[in-house]
């Protein structure tokens, strides 16, 4: 959010924001991934929900965790129940919809 808004004063402005929840926030693995997994590939905004005996494997998104995850990148992933499905992944901790603040940015129009 930071980068957001302070990178962009100059070309966009906020002028809205809204609360909803994510999609079920969940701890999933793949078939081969080892009894306890070492390695959690997360996006930065989910990272506190890594186990602390696993180390984080930052990604782009959500999305992409499930992918890496499926693809044995990383022995576990922080992501949403619909893309650990997607992905045939297996959901071992729900920690159930998080509620998120998202904001509107609008492009500010140059000056003559």
């Amino acid at each position: 959010m930071r980068t957001l808004v302070f990178g962009n004063l100059r070309t966009c402005r906020m002028v809205d924001s809204f609360l909803m929840p994510t999609h079920e926030m969940v701890l999933a693995v793949s078939t081969a991934a080892p009894e306890k997994p070492r390695t959690v590939a997360t996006h930065p905004a989910p990272a506190g929900l890594v186990p602390p005996y696993c180390a984080p494997r930052t990604v782009l998104s959500n999305a992409q965790a499930a992918i890496d995850c499926a693809d044995g990148r990383a022995d576990a992933c922080v992501t949403t129940v619909v893309a650990a499905r997607a992905h045939g992944l297996r959901v071992v901790h729900s920690f159930g919809a998080v509620p998120m603040a998202f904001t509107v940015h609008q492009v500010i129009e140059a000056t003559p």
